[in-house]
Order: structure tokens, then C-alpha cells, then sequence
């Protein structure tokens, strides 16, 4: 029986011993996919905007909605120490922004062919960040940024499950070199599967904006502030993220310029964003 115990008692301090060690098992978060790696992705995006102001003195509100299904093709052309750089190539592309009026689907139109068939190269770092190097002359730069898929980035040191990091990411605007507002956003590593092979990952945040940013068209003045929240999955063995959806909620006060006689404008905007790796290994 004392033999019986003590096998007992040294296992039970053994497997104390690995616990927590276990669930301290750090990880690096990179980006980091093999050269020649081809990646189907999918994406969705769906946009809602109201806004309030006054016509002949009466408040007046005007929503507008619309949709993006996107799907394309990102090919590894290039890896170093420092990232990775992919070629981004648009297979289809469907714009709909909700409306009868004609002149409304025109636009949708054009969204659709400035992005379908294009085709951009973009610059992967390690942390997350997507940086687009070169692009096709016919996408406009504000579309651009929907080849730019991780609005995250991740911690340079290895972390482990429960741990939060903080990133303040500029939101960048149409104009070259103009900011349209800050994202200060907090990520959680939630939980990691056998061998560490997916990591799921949180993210919340606040979006803001003042008065003192560079005026926007016409030189009218916006304040803006929101949230945001979002998870995405890291797929640690392909080096890549497989899954991923944000959610972002906003509100903004648009001040006419001095003399102009307009009425300042109150916007609401709520944007979802999904995407997905389709193919697998």
C-alpha cells in the first residue's frame, strides 16, 4: 500500500509539474507562407451608412447601403527574413450598392471592373502589417486597400495562451499620406489546438478621429469615434490566416466649411468584413 501511495504521489506531482507548463506554451505569431503557395481567398464585404442633416430646415435621413463579394487568388512570388510578398489577382468581383437609380448601378459597375482581372502586388510583414507595393493603374487608390486583407498586427516576441498585446494602427485615408482616423486595438491569443498548429485570436478596439486631422473634401472638418471587434484564425503551419471577420461601428460629426451656409452632417456607418482561405492542404 506505501509503494501504492507513493507511485501515486509521484505522479500526481509530475503531471503538476507539466500543467503549467503546458498551458504556458508560447508561440510566434507570423506571417509567413511558402514560396510557391497559392491561396484562394474569399471576401465579403457589406457596408452600411446614414446620415442626418437639415433640408429646408427639416431633418432629413438618407441610408445607403452596400455589398462587395470578392474572390481571388494570392500566389507567394517572394520570402526573406523581413516578410513576404505576394501577387494578388482578382478572379470575380460583384458590387452592389443597393439602389434603382441608374446612375447608382453605373458606379457599381465601374467598382466591379476597376477590380476584376486586376491585379496587385503586396508586402507582407511578419507582425501582419499588408503594404501594397504595385498596382494596376485602373484600380483607384481608395481601392487599393481591399488587397491589404490584415488590418492586425502581431507581437514580435513569442506569447502564450491568455496573452494581450496592444497595437495603435493609422487608418490611412485616399489622399497621399493622410490619415483618416486611429485604431487602438488590443488582441488576445484565445486558445491554440493540438501542437499549436491554429491560433485563435480576438481583437477589440476604438476607432477615433478629431477636428485637428486635414480637412476632407471641399474642406469641410469630420470628428469621428467607434469600435471595433473581430477574430481570426492563424493557420501557424501554412503561415497564414485562414479565417478572419471584423466588425467595425462609427459615428461622425461633419462641420461645413466657414461661409459656405451648409449644415453640419451627422453619419452613422457600420462595416463588416469576412474573409476566408478556401483551399486546403
Amino acid at each position: 500500500m506505501l509503494t501504492l501511495v507513493r507511485r501515486v504521489t509521484a505522479l500526481v506531482a509530475l503531471v503538476a509539474s507539466i500543467a503549467p507548463g503546458a498551458h504556458a506554451q508560447s508561440v510566434l505569431l507570423q506571417i509567413k507562407p511558402k514560396v510557391g503557395d497559392t491561396l484562394r481567398l474569399r471576401i465579403e464585404q457589406e457596408m452600411e451608412i446614414s446620415g442626418v442633416g437639415k433640408v429646408r430646415d427639416a431633418d432629413t435621413t438618407i441610408t445607403m447601403r452596400s455589398s462587395m463579394l470578392m474572390l481571388s487568388r494570392s500566389i507567394v512570388i517572394e520570402s526573406d527574413n523581413e516578410g513576404t510578398t505576394v501577387r494578388s489577382i482578382t478572379d470575380s468581383v460583384a458590387v452592389d450598392m443597393g439602389a434603382i437609380d441608374p446612375r447608382v448601378a453605373t458606379l457599381s459597375d465601374q467598382a466591379r471592373r476597376s477590380l476584376q482581372g486586376k491585379e496587385v502586388r503586396v508586402r507582407f510583414s511578419r507582425e501582419g502589417s499588408g503594404i501594397v507595393i504595385e498596382a494596376d493603374p485602373d484600380i483607384p487608390r481608395d481601392l487599393q486597400s481591399v488587397f491589404s486583407q490584415l488590418p492586425a498586427t502581431f507581437p514580435r516576441q513569442a506569447v502564450a495562451i491568455g496573452s494581450t498585446w496592444k497595437q495603435r494602427i493609422p487608418i490611412p485615408d485616399t489622399g497621399p499620406g493622410q490619415v483618416a482616423g486611429t485604431l487602438e486595438a488590443t488582441f488576445r491569443l484565445d486558445s491554440l489546438t493540438r501542437r499549436g498548429k491554429l491560433a485563435h485570436i480576438s481583437m477589440r478596439g476604438t476607432v477615433t478621429r478629431d477636428s485637428t486631422a486635414a480637412p476632407i473634401r471641399g474642406g469641410a472638418r469630420m470628428t469621428m469615434s467607434g469600435t471595433v471587434t473581430g477574430y481570426m484564425v492563424l493557420d501557424r503551419g501554412r503561415g497564414w490566416v485562414t479565417d478572419a471577420s471584423t466588425e467595425m461601428s462609427m459615428r461622425s460629426h461633419i462641420a461645413q466649411p466657414p461661409g459656405s451656409g451648409l449644415q453640419p452632417v451627422k453619419m452613422q456607418m457600420r462595416l463588416l468584413q469576412r474573409q476566408r482561405t478556401m483551399d486546403k492542404r
